[in-house]
This record gives C-alpha cells, sequence and structure tokens, in this order.
C-alpha cells in the first residue's frame, strides 16, 4: 500500500510518500525498480523471528545495489510488545545499527509503542540535508523542493519500508497513517500498483507465445490524475528502455497523447510491412505405441519455429488451497523447498525445459490459486489452450479428495477435450498423518 502523510518540522511542511512493499522473494526485481527516487529506506525486522533480523543484510544489499547512495536508512524491530517471544536481542541489534551508522528503534504496530518516533526520525535525518532557509538554493539531492502555492509542502520526501514478509510492515504503516490494526495477516502483494508489477508477466507472455519480431509498446494511462500517482515515472521509464519498449503516458479522459501513441506505433509497424510474415504456429499429436511403456505416453503439443525448443507444452496446476501445488512446482523446477506457506494470488509459473526422444520439450507450468473466489479467473483465462491438467489433493485433506470432482469439471466445462489429465496425491511422507488411502486415489 501507499500512504501520503505530512510533517512540520522548524515551518517547513515535508510530504511524505510512504510506500509498502511486498517481502516475498519473487516480488524483489519489481520493488528494487521503486528504490530509485526514493530519499529514505525504513528496514523491518520482526523482534521475535531471528530469520528477519539476519535477511536485513539481504536488504540493505538490495538499497546499496539500487538506490540513490545519499538514501537515508532506519532500521526497526517490530512486535518489542511480545516479551516472552523476543528471539533476537536489541543489545546486538543496536551494536549492529551503531556499525553500519544507522539509526534504530524498536516498536509496536499493536500498541502504538515507538510509531511516531518512527517518522519523525526520518524526518529529523532529511531536515540535516536541508539549507538553513527555503530561499537558499538546495545543495543536497536527497530531497525535492515542491513548494508552488499556499498551504502547499515544501518538500516531498519518498520513503520505502522494505523488509521480510510478515514482519509488520503495512500494519506499522496502517498505525502511522490511520491509527488502525488489523490483527489479519494479508501479503502486500508486490506494492500498491499491480498493474505495473503484472508488466513483467504480459511481456512474458508476448515473449514465449508471439513472434520475436512482433512490435511493442508500453502505455502508462490516466496520467491526468497527478495527485493519485503511485507509479514513478522514472522507474518505468527505466523499465521501459531496459526492455527495448517504447513508452508514452496518456489520459483516455482528455485525451492526452491518445491519438499520438497509437498513430507513432502504426508508422513503426507499417516500416516494417516488407518484412515476411511470421508462420503459424501448427499444433500436432504424437501418439506412442499401444505396447509402449507408460512413461512414453501420448501427448498433444505445439511444434515451434525457435531453436530453442522443438516443443512447447502449457501445462497447468490445480487443486484445493495449501495441497502444496506451489511446493510441487519449486521442487521440479528449481529442486527446492520452502515450509513456510505463501498462497498463491491468482496465477504464477515456471518454466523448465525437457528432453523427450532427442527432442527439446519446454514446459510452461502453471501455478493456480485454488481460493474459490479466483476459480473464475483461472478457469476462463487459463484452462483454454492448455494441453495438460495436474490436479493435486493432500493425502492428509480429505476434503481436497472429495473435491477432485469438481476440479475435473471445471477442466470439462473449460479446457479442449483432448487436454490430458494426472491425479497426484502430495504430501506422502506424511504416513502417520494420511487420511485418503492409496487405494481410494488410485
Amino acid at each position: 500500500m501507499q500512504k501520503i502523510s505530512k510533517i512540520e518540522r522548524n515551518g517547513i511542511t515535508i510530504k511524505l510518500q510512504i510506500w509498502d512493499t511486498a517481502g516475498q522473494e519473487r516480488f524483489r526485481t519489481i520493488i528494487s525498480n521503486h528504490y530509485r527516487g526514493a530519499q529514505g529506506f525504513i528496514i523491518v525486522y520482526d523482534v521475535t523471528n531471528a530469520q528477519s533480523f539476519e535477511n536485513i543484510k539481504v536488504w540493505l544489499d538490495s538499497i546499496d545495489r539500487n538506490a540513490n547512495e545519499n538514501a537515508k536508512k532506519l532500521l526497526v524491530g517490530n512486535k518489542c510488545d511480545l516479551t516472552s517471544s523476543r528471539v533476537v536481542d536489541q543489545t546486538a541489534v543496536q551494536k549492529f545499527a551503531d556499525s553500519l551508522h544507522i539509526p534504530y528503534v524498536e516498536v509496536s504496530a499493536k500498541s502504538s509503542a515507538n510509531i511516531e518516533q518512527v517518522f519523525e526520525i526520518m524526518g529529523n535525518e532529511f531536515m540535516s540535508t536541508l539549507p538553513l532557509t527555503l530561499g537558499q538554493q538546495c545543495e543536497s539531492k536527497t530531497v525535492k523542493n515542491t513548494a508552488s502555492a499556499t498551504n502547499e509542502p515544501n518538500y516531498l520526501l519518498k520513503l520505502v519500508i522494505i523488509g521480510d514478509s510478515a514482519v509488520g510492515k503495512s500494519s506499522l504503516l496502517s498505525r502511522y497513517a490511520n491509527n488502525t490494526l488489523n490483527e489479519s495477516f494479508i501479503p502486500t502483494i508486490g506494492t500498491d500498483f499491480a498493474s505495473f508489477e503484472n508488466i513483467k508477466m504480459w511481456l512474458q507472455n508476448i515473449e514465449q507465445h508471439a513472434s520475436n519480431s512482433v512490435k511493442k509498446l508500453l502505455i502508462g494511462n490516466k496520467c491526468d490524475l497527478v495527485s493519485r500517482r503511485v507509479i514513478d515515472h522514472d522507474a518505468i521509464k527505466e523499465l521501459a528502455e531496459s526492455s527495448g519498449l517504447s513508452y508514452m503516458e496518456t489520459s483516455v479522459k482528455n485525451a492526452i497523447n491518445v491519438e499520438q501513441a497509437i498513430s507513432s506505433f502504426a508508422s513503426e509497424i507499417l516500416a516494417t510491412k516488407t518484412n515476411p510474415l511470421p508462420r503459424l504456429v501448427s499444433t500436432i499429436v504424437q501418439t506412442s505405441p499401444v505396447n509402449q511403456k507408460s512413461e512414453n505416453k501420448s501427448f498433444v503439443s505445439t511444434k515451434s519455429n525457435n531453436s530453442e525448443y522443438d516443443y512447447l507444452l502449457k501445462i497447468l496446476l490445480i487443486g484445493d488451497s495449501g495441497v502444496g501445488k506451489s511446493a510441487l512446482l519449486l521442487r521440479f523446477v528449481d529442486d527446492t523447498f520452502s515450509e513456510a506457506f505463501l498462497t498463491t494470488i491468482g496465477v504464477d509459473f515456471k518454466i523448465r525445459t525437457i528432453d523427450y526422444h532427442g527432442k527439446k520439450v519446454k514446459l510452461q507450468i502453471w501455478d493456480t490459486a485454488g481460493q474459490e473466489r479466483f476459480r473464475i479467473i483461472t478457469s476462463n483465462a487459463y484452462y483454454r489452450g492448455s494441453h495438460g491438467f495436474i490436479v493435486v489433493y493432500d493425502i492428509t485433506s480429505l476434503e481436497s479428495f472429495q473435491k477432485i470432482e469438481m476440479w475435473f469439471n471445471l477442466i470439462k466445462e473449460n479446457a479442449n477435450q483432448n487436454a490430458k489429465k494426472l491425479l497426484v496425491g502430495n504430501k506422502r511422507d506424511l504416513t502417520s498423518q494420511r487420511i485418503v488411502d492409496y487405494a481410494q486415489g488410485k
């Protein structure tokens, strides 16, 4: 989420634009793009979680790589009210912060302890870089003077709150901005700019399914909503340039740059009109002999002209939430496993290429959310065009097994009738907790 706040220091009004970011590793590349242009970072860890403290160095390294070298930093230990659950020694953390010349404060978003102090410290840090009078030229590039009219802030400061998932970043910000606290843990997804963070996914879709020569244009719409803007212009421009994209900002409401964007893009496409059109993708079916071993069963695949692989298969992992779809995919693609349960939001996917009888088969494996609220989205948008479905249940959960029929009905209603299906019972290592017998699954 993003919140706006104002603080006063010596007659100077400072507008704080505070960004709450996701702690999950899969969002870090996207989030780091927004470090640029930030004047300050609040690094949060949980005093009851040693791993979150150990990962502080990872977050500091990320700041060093991506942020302005003059950016201010503040280390915050959250949940200080949980004295009986504390595992991180305060003295050790203070010594660590002192060695890096970073201020340190412990807070409790739940009890409001020291929350105001966090932003007071950041405000004072910024004040130390400001000129003595507003009439002087600000030599420091740490802050941006935005004073333009009476009652307008003199300076706009962008703060980014970072740290591991579940350390309480959102709670800290909510307590400061609204003086409220939600006991429920709802992970932040990227930051409060879902349409921007999904750009990478759309570009990957283009790369996987379109011709290499296809033209692309990135458009940021609603540029007329200046006061509600949450996407930093420099960050998106840098993303566009790094991806080889043209970039324009438009306002459909005010007709700003709309015609210019479409016209210039059409001209760019027409300039390459003499190039041959890409060949249509052909769909083939390979069927193994009846007496062939089970591992060589038939499959439907898409023939590709890409020299990196011979066939592209789109496979969906479906099943109830918590059955281990993401863990299964992570183990197959990266050979890693995490005990932490992070609910998939919508869809995620990974790529792995395998060898099949001397042919390179690129597996595009989609991990889908099991929650009911996402089923319409995933079934309508992702089932069509899939070559295969892996339906997963948890052998320690009877309910997940009983819902298998529902998942197969969704396949029947939304997928190609020739799509292959595989039923997988996960967590077979939990023999003492098994509820669904092997014979039942078979």
